[in-house]
């Protein structure tokens, strides 16, 4: 005998007293005193209810009904007698009757049917595991957050012949693409995009990817954990080995001919040997800039052009199918970009008109020769000159760069200043607090010395670090009020003492 009905049974099903019958549950379904008249009862329903009002019930909700369900016991002399639990055998086949209500509603299947339906479905796709994909944040880009198909042997074969086919010979060891960055280059490109970030793209794919999976994390304004960047090659010497692999990928997708990327190449060694190691981190600023910024819009120009011309009946040398191949070739023409980004700079530094760190923006991180180990796992790379502000630096106005930051404060007096608003401008190292941080806003990145390129994370009416000035449940700081000045010197603002300027309460 099945636990579910068969079809005739169901078929005779018209009412809930029907089912009850079938269940096995025994009393007067109309009698509330017995075990099926109390569960219609309770579920506020008649005998003659059709069973597909309780089939509407969902299963969760009736396994509740079934737990709360208490069959009323008749008075003895008078007196009320307590509400039974249902037996087992009760508690089984009002389950029962529910389920058999659910089937006749069409709202569940039998044993058998589903049973059958598992037989003919076809076999369930294996999910794709975690190592059947590359995440970019580990290969191309750390801010990536996409994951790709890995290409088959085949298409790696493909590759590695491409690779052959333009150098006569495969790849050196230090030029070695890894199956990793092959197929991060064969979903960007087929994305129209190119970019990689020397940080974490180079040789030795393998023990990069496990140097940022060793990579320290830090607590963001939002109390969450976030990786550490990892900053950039420090010298000209490591770049070239990345732009070595970046070549391996595009010859081996034959995306840009060799050519224009040994003129690539050839144009920062050319601005390397004339500025120095001095400005390297100037020109790999700008080297990021180009193949992250300009070289998409570039290609963008250069789509438009071909359209325009190929409406017209003629034609240009850009190929759609390839589009970075005219990108490579034009970037080292673009001679008033270079001369923004980095000519005007590093004169600028060499001649000691700038500092660095007004010349940096945030989008090219670079490590410290000695930092390039371990150590910069732990702390994610600290900037040589990078200016008093540490691991944060300022875009300014110069060099192209483009900045609505002051430069960095040239007074390190360690005191603080309060506005004309009774809160401390700055904190005792001069430097000003964010204001996004006093309303918890803040979403830029923290270095480890406790600052964004807003300013310190510190509550400018305690300097706290613990909270901005919405969380301050302390006094503010004295309001400053017009006063003598502190000095003793004549002849400053009218007056002994500077007489009519501001002093500070503390």
């Amino acid at each position: 005998m099945s636990a579910d009905p068969t079809d005739a049974e169901l078929a005779g099903f018209n009412t809930l007293a029907n089912v009850m019958t079938w269940a096995g549950m025994l009393g007067d379904p109309a009698d509330n005193a017995t075990a099926p008249g109390s569960l219609i009862a309770g579920m506020g329903a008649v005998p003659t209810t059709h069973p597909r009002a309780v089939g509407g019930i969902p299963t969760p909700d009736f396994g509740i009904l079934i737990d709360n369900w208490g069959i009323p016991q008749p008075d003895q002399a008078g007196v009320a007698q307590p509400t039974l639990a249902p037996t087992p055998i009760q508690r089984a086949q009002a389950l029962l009757f529910g389920r058999a209500c659910r089937i006749r509603a069409g709202f569940q299947q039998t044993l058998a049917a589903a049973a059958a339906a598992a037989v003919k479905a076809p076999p369930a796709t294996p999910p794709t595991t975690l190592s059947d994909r590359v995440k970019l944040s580990e290969v191309t880009n750390q801010a990536d957050t996409r994951e790709v198909a890995r290409l088959t042997p085949t298409e790696l074969d493909t590759c590695y012949k491409n690779y052959k086919q333009t150098y006569e010979e495969y790849p050196s060891e230090d030029d070695e693409a890894s199956a990793e960055q092959l197929a991060a280059y064969a979903f960007l490109l087929k994305n129209d995009e190119q970019y990689a970030d020397f940080a974490i793209f180079g040789p030795q794919a393998i023990r990069l990817m496990r140097k940022l999976r060793m990579r320290g994390m830090n607590f963001s304004t939002g109390g969450e954990l976030v990786p550490v960047e990892i900053g950039g090659p420090p010298s000209y010497h490591l770049w070239s080995k990345c732009f070595a692999c970046l070549r391996t990928c595009l010859i081996s997708h034959k995306a840009v001919p060799l050519g224009a990327l040994e003129a690539y190449k050839s144009h920062i060694c050319d601005y390397h040997d004339r500025y120095g190691k001095e400005c390297w981190h100037l020109i790999y600023q700008s080297d990021v800039r180009m193949r992250q910024e300009q070289m998409e819009r570039t290609r963008r120009r250069l789509s438009d052009e071909h359209a325009v011309a190929t409406t017209s009946g003629h034609t240009t040398k850009f190929e759609p199918s390839r589009p970075f191949a005219m990108v490579y070739a034009e970037a080292t023409k673009e001679t008033s970009w270079w001369k923004k980004e980095v000519e005007d700079p590093c004169m600028l530094l060499l001649t000691k008109t700038a500092k660095l760190g007004n010349l940096l923006g945030e989008d090219a991180r670079i490590e410290s020769e000695h930092q390039r180990g371990a150590s910069s796992v732990a702390d994610g790379g600290l900037f040589p000159g990078g200016g008093p502000r540490g691991n944060t630096r300022v875009r300014a106005g110069t060099g192209g760069s483009g900045s609505d930051n002051p430069p960095p404060p040239k007074d390190r007096k360690k005191h603080h200043n309060l506005n004309a608003e009774g809160v401390y401008a700055t904190n005792r190292s001069n430097i000003a607090c964010c204001p996004e941080f006093q309303h918890s806003a803040c979403s830029r990145t923290v270095g480890a010395n406790g600052r964004c390129s807003g300013g310190c994370h510190q509550c400018n009416r305690c300097l706290s670090k613990d909270h901005g000035a919405d969380g301050c449940t302390k006094d503010p700081p004295s309001p400053i009020r017009p006063g003598k000045g502190r000095g003793k010197g004549k002849g400053k603002g009218g007056g002994k003492g500077g007489g009519g300027g501001y002093r500070q309460q503390y």
